[in-house]
């Protein structure tokens, strides 16, 4: 391959990277066990799931979020949510006992994220069965 095709390939493939990196979905702020931006649940209820997940986390338990948003603007759960753990950081980190629940409303797809620590659990197949 001569160095004028190499240059067009590599020029191709940086532009396809930042394009899509510029158009991915960006991640919330982590304001608290529940993140309700596709706005899904009453205060009662919002308030109510917060301060269960606190008092589990509270009690010794693994650190559990709830994430919702209203779209995945066409990245896919699993990307979108591994972003979410990546940046969020959610359990201890001597146990690496977190959990995220990510809910897509529009999409209708919900994934569940976890640490090693309550994989035991929580396994990939009682995830999948959620």
């Amino acid at each position: 391959m001569n160095s004028s095709l190499k240059k067009y390939f590599v020029s191709f493939f940086a532009l396809l990277f930042i394009t899509f990196s510029v158009f991915s979905l960006e991640v919330p702020s982590l304001t608290g066990p529940v993140v309700d931006n596709a706005k899904l649940f009453s205060d009662k209820n919002f308030q109510t799931l917060s301060n269960h997940l606190k008092k589990i986390s509270d009690d010794g338990g693994p650190q559990i979020v709830v994430l919702t948003i209203k779209s995945l603007e066409g990245e896919s759960i699993e990307s979108f949510s591994m972003k979410v753990a990546e940046k969020w950081k959610i359990g201890s980190k001597e146990n690496d006992d977190g959990v995220i629940l990510t809910v897509a409303l529009k999409e209708r797809k919900i994934r569940i994220e976890t640490g090693y620590g309550v994989e035991s659990d929580l396994t990939d197949s009682k995830c999948g069965l959620i």
